[in-house]
């Protein structure tokens, strides 16, 4: 059982999520709606975006191609479809093909044409969130974080 004190966040109002405390960080994105947690060896990230209105960083991908951190052709990928406060969601695991992250598996939430809100208007849009972990230990911790997950609009 994990000793752990857990906290709940709602980085942008209409979703939420369980991190461990204490030592959490956090830092926001400046140019999409997108932030970054780091706590006990575990990176929490999360994006969002309308519709038509993706960011910069994915200027390069074909509409549709992002797959976020969980690569198909990862040799650990494995996709299947859940519920998530009611919302259908694609839940990925997978390692990482990521130079900055050596070593590290993922567990990702992709909500695809969901209902995501900017300046508390709500648009179709997509969502991703990604919680990163390097063994059994934090896979427990990542797993408790993913499941804690709530869409609260």
């Amino acid at each position: 059982m994990s000793t752990l004190a857990w906290k709940r966040v709602n980085p942008d109002g209409w979703f939420s999520f369980v991190v461990p405390q204490p030592g959490v960080s956090y830092v926001r994105a400046v140019d999409s709606y997108a932030g970054t947690y780091w706590t006990h060896g575990l990176e929490i990230n999360y994006i969002y975006w309308q519709i038509g209105g993706r960011p910069n960083f994915l200027r390069d991908f074909e509409e549709g191609a992002y797959t976020g951190s969980c690569e198909p052709s990862s040799r650990h990928f494995i996709r299947r479809a859940s519920k998530t406060s009611g919302r259908l969601v694609q839940l990925r695991m997978c390692g990482v093909k990521d130079e900055k992250r050596p070593g590290m598996l993922a567990i990702e939430v992709y909500a695809p044409r969901t209902r995501v809100f900017d300046a508390g208007q709500p648009f179709t849009g997509e969502f991703y969130f990604t919680v990163y972990y390097s063994n059994a230990k934090q896979r427990e911790q990542a797993w408790r974080v993913v499941r804690s997950l709530r869409f609260t609009q």
